[in-house]
């Protein structure tokens, strides 16, 4: 289970450089996942089907991220509710 703390439109969409047939990528930043990451992450694409197929989730833990890849979401990405 997780709660999420906040949600990105990331930046294909926010630079204006999307196509008809782009995906949406949606970053999920949550506190802490809790359990395992590879029994959540499926539940978020099957979330996405009942929104829109498009839909690329990308679940991120705040606090754990090496990769640098929330900062630059933070940085050229939407915040949405």
């Amino acid at each position: 289970m997780f709660y999420s703390t906040k949600r990105y439109e990331l930046e294909y969409y926010t630079k204006n450089i999307n196509r008809i047939d782009s995906d949406i990528d949606v970053a999920i930043v949550v506190k802490k996942i809790e359990g395992d990451y590879f029994e959540i992450q499926p539940l978020l694409w099957k979330l996405r089907r009942q929104i829109d197929d498009r839909i690329e989730p990308v679940l991120i833990e705040k606090d754990n991220d090496i990769s640098g890849l929330l900062i630059d979401i933070q940085r050229n990405g939407i915040e949405i509710a």
